[in-house]
């Protein structure tokens, strides 16, 4: 441990007063330009192959013997310029290496490129100023090239500078990933790590014999201030002696537990100096998990309920009397009369009616056949045809088939019922997914026995002990058709304080994680400006944050305890609140009703409903999201472990089973498959007040009495009945539409009755048709038959 003296200048006085370089440091002026970095590596993270591939490779030739000499002839006009893409990478990396950097530049052009990050508009501008040149100066090579194709050979070159280029590259592929959270482009976060960074700069040039390992905060202003590599050198040059170097292990800080006693002596060192060193929002997040490819758009249809139009084009009764006369009646999926057809014998009738059938249900018809006899007619038999085995065929998005086909319908005398159709390409109508837990929680020596990247959910430190208990139970996913679609493995353990769920296909590859971050990764509220466009976490109010990825960060499932109401006998409830991170990122609304039940509704394309007691998820047809909904949903019913108050039996504080049983308690699938019976949760209450704050609530888990408004009572009472996602809950949940009549009559058939409080305002979404399942149709016999009804299916 290090210490420094109260009179030393890195003392809280000292420390204290106006640095004599800070006119050097423009706040305003390196907060712009640390936004500028973000959004430049975040166009960067979209090309995974700047990181490793003969792309980059190719990049580093074309950033030597191009682009350097280009920049240089400039002079002072080379910061109008914007290098293309995958130089500006390259050229960013080396400006990492400041010494470097400048002796690279004196052996290849004789004098250092200065240089000066933009924002997404300038650089558009100095990309046109840079094509006009290079275009110029180099007409046999491309200005731009294509990051997304493999290259087949990078061309040989002579120049030999910065051997360990490449290498930078791939090390520093891993930054963005820890500052690509929110809150590190809020304005008022940046201004704090400026003044930390001006900090970390005294204590270098006081500490010189410390090796100091900044937060991520100070490492964002670093990068950032070394993309002015001569103001720079200036500065650091004034403060310290000689230019501040990188650090060697920079890349890797957070990475390597042998970098622990080096975080403790520079922890120290910071407090000796009354500064706060590991500031929330800051510490490092995790290993990034590997790239995975683009996901082709509607992957996951197969597993919703798909909508077909059948037509039908032609009926023909084959191997029968020519004489005689025959009636053919179909039958659509709910029993509705398609077609009443009368003809001879081995002739045929085009037609061209249509019927709307589905995959879950409604996907069969009934062809009845019957022959005229004198004053009636006698029914020759009734044969019902499931139509699944021809969806597979058809995609969704796909062009529909571009030749009919028949289907046969054999009746007895070798009668044949020919149907001659096509099947339009699908509509997605929605998918529901129910869970088939596995009540068995097994118990492992280490999460990385079972998870497929624990580097992301586990600190160095707990990731490298040879010994972490925990337990996992493994789950199936079960479509709409009641196949298998998913696994889902569930992990909890209270060493690491650990709670995670990863969602993988059927093919044992991961698609989709979710799994508890600590209060350190998330800022408080005091430190940002901007809180609808930022996440923050309080764990000591009880609040627990589960960070759900696909491909990428998806988004943050927070959850948090809100006493009930004793007049209103109500027992209180789990409140979630989520902030999705891909697309328009910011908070969406999530609404909580009576039984458990969840909306959360990202956009009108991408909403679920989530129903912790019947053990369903409902999510909206447009979503190419399913694995993430569905990490989301089970974030929500673990978030509910973790967060829910009970009085738990000695010594058994992690396992929520262990509570008082009340008489009222109902422990539903999703609880159980979440880890109700598991003795490794990190619950709020195994964690303690030092930790989360006071638990106050019921230590039930009833979730017919907790908080929340009664659905159907205020869709009804503001005309909702029928939007788009009420709808596609009636249509899939198995749940009965109720009447449009008074709430009362509502109440009378126990749909979700009862009062509480909850949220308010008005349902999400706009208009849009009603629904509900149809009946199934017959079955094949050979019995009676006489007319059916009328009507369309």
């Amino acid at each position: 441990m290090t210490s420094i003296d109260s009179n030393h200048p890195t003392s809280p006085r000292a420390m204290t007063q106006e640095t004599r370089y800070s006119h050097r440091l423009n706040v305003n002026h390196l907060i712009q330009t640390a936004s500028n970095v973000l959004s430049f590596l975040e166009l960067v993270d979209e090309f995974p192959g700047l990181y490793t591939s003969p792309i980059l490779r190719n990049a580093i030739r074309r950033y030597k013997v191009f682009w350097l000499p280009l920049a240089a002839k400039q002079g002072r006009e080379s910061k109008l310029l914007a290098a293309p893409l995958d130089i500006a990478w390259v050229w960013y990396v080396h400006m990492l290496t400041p010494q470097k950097y400048e002796e690279d530049c004196m052996n290849i052009v004789s004098r250092v490129i200065d240089h000066t990050p933009m924002n997404r508009f300038q650089r558009q501008e100095g990309v046109h100023r840079a094509r006009y040149l290079w275009e110029a100066s180099y007409p046999g090579e491309p200005f731009e090239v294509n990051l997304s194709q493999p290259v087949p050979f990078v061309m040989a070159y002579k120049l030999q500078i910065c051997p360990d280029l490449e290498k930078a590259c791939y090390d520093q592929s891993r930054f963005y990933y820890q500052v690509s959270l929110p809150h590190y482009a809020d304005r008022r976060f940046l201004a704090k790590a400026v003044e930390r960074y001006q900090h970390y700069l005294e204590l270098r040039s006081r500490n010189p014999q410390i090796s100091v390992v900044p937060c991520y905060d100070v490492i964002l202003i670093w990068h950032a201030h070394r993309q002015h590599p001569l103001n720079y050198k200036q500065v650091t040059t004034e403060m310290c002696g000689t230019m501040l170097q990188s650090d060697d292990n920079e890349a890797n800080y957070g990475l390597a537990p042998t970098l622990y006693d080096r975080e403790t002596s520079t922890r120290a060192v910071w407090e000796a100096a009354g500064l706060q060193f590991d500031k929330p929002g800051t510490k490092f997040r995790g290993e990034p998990p590997p790239h995975r490819p683009s996901r082709p758009d509607w992957l996951y249809a197969p597993l919703a309920r798909l909508q077909y139009v059948l037509s039908i084009l032609k009926i023909e009764v084959l191997n029968a009397d020519v004489t005689k006369t025959f009636y053919v009646r179909l039958f659509g999926p709910n029993g509705n009369l398609i077609i009443l057809q009368g003809m001879k014998g081995g002739f045929g009738v085009g037609l061209m009616n249509q019927c709307v059938i589905n995959n879950e249900k409604q996907h069969a018809i009934t062809v009845s056949l019957h022959q005229k006899v004198f004053l009636g007619e006698r029914t020759i038999g009734s044969c019902q045809t499931s139509l699944l085995s021809y969806f597979d065929s058809i995609y969704v998005a796909g062009p529909p088939p571009t030749h009919p086909w028949n289907i046969d319908i054999p009746f007895s005398g070798s009668r044949t019922v020919r149907l001659t159709v096509t099947l339009n390409a699908p509509a997605v109508e929605g998918y529901k997914f129910k869970i088939r837990q596995d009540l068995f929680f097994a118990k492992y020596d280490h999460p990385s026995l079972v998870l497929s990247f624990p580097q992301a959910m586990l600190a160095p430190n707990d990731f490298g002990k040879p010994i972490l208990p925990c337990e996992a139970a493994t789950h199936t996913v079960i479509d709409i058709r009641e196949r298998d679609a998913f696994k889902c493995r569930v992990v909890h353990s209270t060493a690491a304080v650990l709670s995670a769920v990863e969602i993988f296909s059927l093919y044992n590859v991961a698609v989709a994680s979710a799994y508890s971050i600590k209060s350190a990764i998330l800022p408080e509220k005091g430190s940002i400006e901007g809180e609808e466009r930022c996440v923050t976490l309080n764990q000591m109010e009880g609040e627990r944050a589960m960070l759900i990825r696909g491909q990428k960060d998806w988004g943050i499932c927070i959850g948090k305890w809100q006493k009930g109401n004793f007049l209103n006998r109500s027992a209180g409830q789990v409140e979630i609140t989520f902030f999705s991170l891909h697309g328009a990122k910011g908070w969406s609304e999530v609404r909580k009703y009576k039984e458990g039940l969840y909306l959360i509704y990202i956009d009108s394309s991408n909403y679920v409903y989530i129903d912790l007691k019947r053990g369903i998820f409902v999510v909206s047809p447009a979503t190419q999201y399913i694995p993430e909904m569905i990490a989301l949903a089970f974030s929500v019913s673990i978030l509910y472990l973790l967060c829910k108050p009970y009085t738990p039996k000695s010594s058994r504080e992690s396992s929520p089973s262990s509570h008082k049983i009340a008489k009222r308690d109902k422990i539903t699938p999703m609880l159980l498959a979440a880890g109700y019976n598991c003795n490794s949760v990190p619950t709020n209450v195994y964690l303690g007040p030092n930790a989360c704050g006071p638990l106050v609530g019921s230590g039930s888990y009833d979730l017919d009495s907790e908080s929340g408004s009664d659905w159907t009572k205020r869709l009804q009472s503001r005309g909702s009945l029928d939007t788009e996602e009420a709808s596609l809950w009636f249509k899939l949940s198995g749940v009965v539409k109720p009447s449009t009549g008074s709430s009362s009559e509502v109440s009378s058939r126990g749909f979700w009755g009862g009062s509480g409080g909850g949220s308010s305002g008005t349902f999400p979404g706009g208009g849009g048709g009603g629904g509900g399942d149809g009946g199934g149709g017959g079955g094949c016999d050979g019995g009676g038959g006489g007319d059916g009804g009328g009507g369309g299916c």
